[in-house]
């Protein structure tokens, strides 16, 4: 994310601010007020802290969704539904969110055999929430170089940095 700010400085002039409010291996409805919801309300008390305006959310999340049929198949309208509380809590109708699709992922012996099949699953829901939500945009990820068998190389996050400036 910060080859993200650093290119969007260069477009704008100025340097922005990012607040980060992420936490590895989250699944969705930590972030679904629907569900548990609780990385969700601290999102919005590190957005009010700030003084509660933003541009844009930058979303990388749905590793930890692939673990099940049910968690995959619960993804698209979790996801929705995270985007439109974000937006009516904020008051941001239009509040760009740019969506990281999830990477390729690496058969090993300790993936279950299903696996894969989740996981494009929630690659496609991920695809498809850019193609019906108004304002969700996705960055690619899948020729991104990996350094086991889930995580992006230090190269490839500069590269998907640099994909959602572009975006």
């Amino acid at each position: 994310f910060l080859t993200f700010a650093k290119k969007i400085k260069e477009q704008v002039g100025y340097p922005i601010g990012l607040l980060p409010t992420a936490l590895g291996g989250s699944a969705i409805r930590q972030w679904d007020i629907e569900q548990e919801g609780e990385l969700w309300q601290e999102m919005m008390g590190v957005i009010q802290m700030a003084g509660g305006k933003i541009s844009a959310i930058l979303w990388y999340q749905g590793c930890t969704d692939t673990d099940t049929l049910e968690l995959a198949q619960a993804y698209p309208e979790a996801f929705a539904r995270v985007v439109a509380a974000t937006r009516k809590e904020l008051n941001a109708p239009n509040l760009p969110w740019f969506t990281v699709q999830l990477n390729r992922q690496m058969s090993t012996d300790w993936l279950k055999p299903d696996h894969d099949e989740f996981w494009g699953m929630v690659r496609e829901a991920q695809r498809r929430a850019a193609q019906t939500i108004p304002g969700v945009y996705i960055i690619p990820a899948t020729d991104c170089t990996l350094s086991d068998n889930i995580h992006n190389m230090a190269a490839a996050n500069m590269l998907l940095g640099q994909r959602m400036a572009r975006q």
